[in-house]
C-alpha cells in the first residue's frame, strides 16, 4: 500500500511495482494517480474527498474580497511610499459583495461551501452544476440551466470544477465577453480551466476589473509571464488548500 500527497503514480511507477495492491492519495480527487494504469492490474486507488474543500472555500472568497478591493495592489504601492488618493473615484472602485450576484460553477465540496459563506455577506447566488443531486442552500441561492446564463447574471464568478475533456479551457474569451462589464473572476480550482491569454486580455480592454488567481497555466509561472504584468489581478502561488485544519486530517 502506498500513500501520496503529490507524488505522481504514472503508468510506468504502476507497472514496475509488481506488490502494489493500493494507492492512496492524500487529495482532495486522484489527480496524481493514473486511473486507467492502476485499474488494469487491479489496483485499488483512494483519495481523501472534501479534505481540503474548507481551506479552500475560504482562500477563494479571501480572494474575491482581495480582487474587489485590490487589496494586496494598495498594500504593495503604500509599503512602496505611495499613497494615492484617486481610488475613491467611482470607475476605480470594486463592488461589494453583499449587492453582488456571485456565480458559483460546480456545487461539490468546494463549491457549496462558497455559496453558504457569500450567502452571509447577503449577495445573491447563482449556481451551475448540471451533475449536483443536492441542491439545497441558503434561500438566496438559485440554480441556473445553463453556464450562459450564470455567466450573463453574475458581475463576480468563481469556478469550482475539476478537469475533464469537455471543459478544457471553459472559461476562454466568448465565455468572459459574457460576463457583465467591470466584473470578478475568481479561479481557486485548477489552472487548464482557464484560456490565461483571453483573461489578461479582458482585463487589459477594461471589460473585467479584476481577476483572484490560485491555480495557473504554468506553476510556478515564469517571471515574465503576461499574468504578472497584467494589472488588477491577484495572484497566490496554489495554496488554496493549505490549512493547519486540512494538514491534520491527512
Amino acid at each position: 500500500v502506498a500513500f501520496s500527497h503529490t507524488f505522481p503514480f504514472t503508468e510506468k511507477v504502476i507497472a514496475n511495482s509488481p506488490q502494489l495492491n493500493m494507492i492512496t492519495i492524500c487529495r482532495g480527487g486522484p489527480v496524481n494517480a493514473t486511473i486507467e494504469a492502476a485499474t488494469e492490474p487491479g489496483v485499488l486507488v483512494s483519495y481523501t474527498p472534501g479534505r481540503n474543500a474548507t481551506a479552500t472555500a475560504e482562500h477563494t472568497v479571501g480572494m474575491i474580497v482581495a480582487s474587489a478591493r485590490q487589496i494586496a495592489q494598495r498594500h504593495l504601492e503604500v509599503i512602496n511610499g505611495d499613497w494615492r488618493s484617486d481610488y475613491y473615484r467611482f470607475e476605480n472602485v470594486g463592488p461589494e459583495i453583499g449587492s453582488s450576484t456571485v456565480g458559483v460553477i460546480g456545487y461539490g465540496n468546494v463549491g457549496r461551501r462558497v455559496a453558504h459563506i457569500i450567502a452571509a455577506f447577503g449577495g445573491q447566488i447563482l449556481v451551475y452544476d448540471p451533475w449536483a443531486k443536492d441542491r439545497n442552500g441558503p434561500e438566496n441561492l438559485e440554480f441556473v440551466e445553463s453556464l450562459e446564463d450564470l455567466l450573463r447574471n453574475s458581475n463576480i464568478v468563481t469556478i469550482h470544477a475539476r478537469v475533464t475533456e469537455d471543459n478544457h479551457q471553459m472559461m476562454n474569451a466568448d465565455a468572459f465577453a459574457l460576463m457583465p462589464e467591470n466584473s470578478i473572476f475568481i479561479n481557486c480550482a485548477r489552472g487548464p480551466l482557464v484560456d490565461y491569454d483571453a483573461l489578461a486580455d479582458a482585463i487589459d480592454s477594461g471589460h473585467l476589473f479584476a481577476a483572484g488567481l490560485d491555480c495557473l497555466p504554468e506553476e510556478p509561472l515564469p517571471a515574465d509571464h503576461r499574468l504578472i504584468s497584467t494589472p488588477r489581478i491577484t495572484i497566490t502561488p496554489h495554496l488554496g488548500g493549505a490549512s493547519k485544519e486540512a494538514s491534520r486530517l491527512a
